[in-house]
């Protein structure tokens, strides 16, 4: 599941777009299976990424994933592909 909302700039402003997106990850982490929700935003004008916000939804996860916490990273390679990262804690 994936929901994104984009704010583009003002006609006459300079050229940037603000995002929050909410996204469900559903897979295996280190042999553990399961799923839990995602949060993240930042500021782009295309070519770059300021103001970033990544976490992981406390209380979201679900199977060997339960009371995951956290948050993690996104990466945008120069082709366009988005790589993202976690850094949590599995409780």
């Amino acid at each position: 599941m994936s929901s994104s909302c984009w704010r583009s700039p003002e006609p006459g402003k300079p050229s940037s777009e603000h995002y929050v997106a909410m996204k469900s990850f559903e897979g295996s982490l280190n042999g553990r299976d399961g799923s839990f929700n995602f949060v993240h935003s930042a500021t782009t004008s295309g070519s770059d990424r300021t103001a970033e916000f990544f976490t992981i939804v406390p209380s979201s996860g679900t199977g060997a994933m339960a009371g995951i916490a956290g948050a993690g990273g996104m990466a945008v390679d120069a082709d366009g592909t988005h790589r993202i990262w976690f850094d949590y804690q599995l409780g």
